[in-house]
């Protein structure tokens, strides 16, 4: 803090450049906080994580020809309130992804089937097929 003297020789305080490089700082680092408090908190993305790691589960479990169905419906609502609503997997990369908002969710599998999936009414059909590489 500098102290100086105005006109009148009054004495008065002026804010340095180490207070006022603190005070953006505490405003960056709340804003920033948040911001993650909010997208931590959203449903979207509890559901994303919900499903994709269901969905994993489901595919190191399964046997080649198995077909699961899983009650989505919930998601789908939040989905539709984002404008978003994707079910993917990548069988190269043995990877599933859940959109149900702008970012979404990835999580990989282990096992090398051929894997479908398929939105119908609700329900996701999860269709496990052989192994891709034998």
């Amino acid at each position: 803090m500098i102290k100086m003297k105005n006109k009148r020789g009054e004495i008065g305080e002026v804010i340095g450049l180490e207070e006022t490089i603190f005070l953006i700082l505490n405003i960056a680092f709340f804003a920033i906080l948040l911001i993650f408090i909010y997208n931590a908190g959203s449903r979207a993305f509890v559901y994303e994580e919900s499903y994709a790691k269901q969905i994993v589960s489901i595919i190191d479990n399964a046997k080649p020809g198995i077909n699961v169905l899983i009650d989505i419906s919930d998601g789908l609502k939040v989905g539709k309130e984002n404008g978003v609503t994707e079910f993917k997997v990548n069988n190269e990369n043995n990877l599933v992804e859940v959109r149900l908002s702008r970012n979404g969710y990835s999580y990989n599998y282990f096992s090398d089937y051929d894997v479908q999936l398929e939105l119908q009414d609700g329900l996701l059909l999860i269709k496990v097929g052989e192994k891709i590489n034998g």
